[in-house]
């Protein structure tokens, strides 16, 4: 089969896709109703997804399904499609209003309460709300990581209490695996009397590097006064930016696999941070050969915006240095904290502590388990660990595993080492829905980009070592 038509790799990304659409579903549903049965469902959907994105990356897949080709190609169109259908509907109900009157009983009693949640996550939460008022902050000389307030900034916004980040202190202290909706509506609404003092059960603080307000504000002080817009012209020039790059009669192909990954539009309506760094990891990752230095810089730019982006710069350096050595890796290590310096140094030089303790509240403040990994087992009741050390044990074992295997492999099987990034936080003591939203697009780009290039060149010609 031609490339130019696509390929059996392309083809299991849209079965991918749905795989997913349906693990996050269940996932969802067994957060909304507190469901044991559906979290142990949902992890074995999501394993199944990182099995097929691991098939997905490897090139023998193309050869083992060629004779499946076709088949493939029909029911990947078939399944882009039925998303874009379900994408506008979900997008009628939204803007309506309509989703939480939907007349349905399939979940029982629960499901007044899950199509609620679905209704009301189309709205800012409070990361939004804090990277919205830092931008402000700084316009107006302030120093965005002394001035945060999430209770003004959620009065100003309409946020409501259960899309908060609910801290296990104070009154939240014996709550376990996380506080009812009841106690935080307690707490909210205390709080809303006394805007000018947050209290300590929620989360209050600026906790991402400089880059997630830096940018926006320059929207900001062009009038733009919702975030989500600015989020979205940064999207649009990164999918434009990449689906350029690459090989033109794959292109649709790429543009099809990014429309149908509804997660994309889905974090922009419901004000997602995360997907600010997305288009510059994206970018990052597809330049990696074809223009180093601008690659650099798109990685110090996405490490820069939120701590997520992080956990691929170990990766990433391998990939670098086993393709092209030791000087190119000091190079773009260099370009990528270069960037990163750029926009945070201001602040670091402003209060150093100030600093380094928001940027590192996500890792060492006392949050909730939560998310969609193994520690859903300890949510739903299964496990009784409640060890926040346990959990980060596993994730580290796992990262140190995957960057071993990373670096005997990568010049064979380049593409996993996305995957080998966020696999950790499958592990992790939070392990939030959006970790794994955006770099199965990243693996397609990439794909497309390096592989089926009519001028294509072997991987193998930028070894500095031999193949092994």
């Amino acid at each position: 089969m031609s490339n130019h038509h696509g390929t059996p790799r392309i083809f299991l990304f849209f079965i991918a896709v749905i795989l997913k659409l349906t693990a996050s579903a269940v996932s969802g549903a067994a957060f909304v109703v507190h469901s044991g049965l559906l979290y142990t469902l949902g992890i074995v959907l999501w394993l199944f997804w990182f099995a097929l994105l691991w098939f997905i990356a490897l090139p023998v897949t193309d050869a083992l399904l060629k004779k499946h080709g076709r088949r493939l190609k029909k029911v990947a169109i078939a399944i882009i499609a039925f998303v874009i259908l379900l994408s506008g509907l979900e997008f009628f109900g939204a803007m309506t209003g309509k989703i939480g009157d939907f007349q349905s009983n399939f979940l029982g009693a629960d499901t007044h309460n899950l199509l609620g949640a679905l209704q009301t996550g189309y709205g800012y939460n409070d990361s939004t709300v804090l990277c919205q008022q830092a931008s402000e902050n700084l316009l107006q000389g302030k120093n965005p990581y002394q001035s945060s307030n999430i209770v003004a900034g959620g009065i100003e916004f309409g946020v409501p209490y259960d899309r908060l980040t609910p801290i296990q202190t104070g009154r939240f202290t014996g709550s376990f695996p996380y506080p009812t909706g009841p106690e935080m509506e307690t707490v909210w609404d205390e709080a809303v009397l006394n805007p000018a003092d947050p209290p300590p059960e929620f989360e209050s603080g600026m906790n991402y590097p400089a880059a997630s307000f830096v940018l926006p504000a320059l929207f900001v002080a062009a009038g733009i006064t919702d975030i989500r817009w600015i989020y979205l012209l940064f999207v649009l020039a990164g999918v434009i930016f990449v689906v350029w790059k690459s090989p033109p009669k794959l292109r649709l192909w790429l543009l099809a696999g990014i429309i149908a990954s509804v997660e994309i539009w889905n974090s922009l309506a419901s004000g997602e941070t995360g997907i600010l760094f997305f288009p510059f990891l994206l970018a990052s990752w597809v330049m990696w050969r074809k223009n180093w230095w601008l690659s650099a810089i798109f990685m110090g730019i996405a490490i820069s915006i939120k701590q997520l982006p992080w956990f691929f710069v170990p990766f990433y350096l391998i990939l670098i240095f086993r393709f092209f050595g030791v000087r190119r890796t000091f190079l773009t290590s260099a370009i990528v904290l270069g960037v990163f310096a750029a926009f945070n140094l201001p602040f670091i030089m402003s209060d150093p502590g100030l600093w380094l303790h928001s940027i590192t509240a996500p890792m060492i403040d006392r949050f909730f388990p939560i998310g969609v990994g193994f520690v859903s087992l300890e949510i739903s009741g299964y496990l009784k660990i409640d060890s926040r050390l346990f959990f980060g044990a596993l994730e580290l074992a796992a990262g140190l595993a995957g960057m071993i295997w990373y670096y005997l492999n990568c010049r064979r099987y380049p593409y996993t080492g996305l995957i080998l990034a966020v696999l950790p936080l499958f592990f992790a003591w939070r392990s939030l829905w959006s970790y794994f939203f955006y770099f199965d697009v990243i693996i397609l780009a990439m794909i497309i980009s390096d592989e089926y290039a009519e001028n294509k060149k072997p991987l193998t010609s930028a070894l500095v070592y031999p193949p092994s």
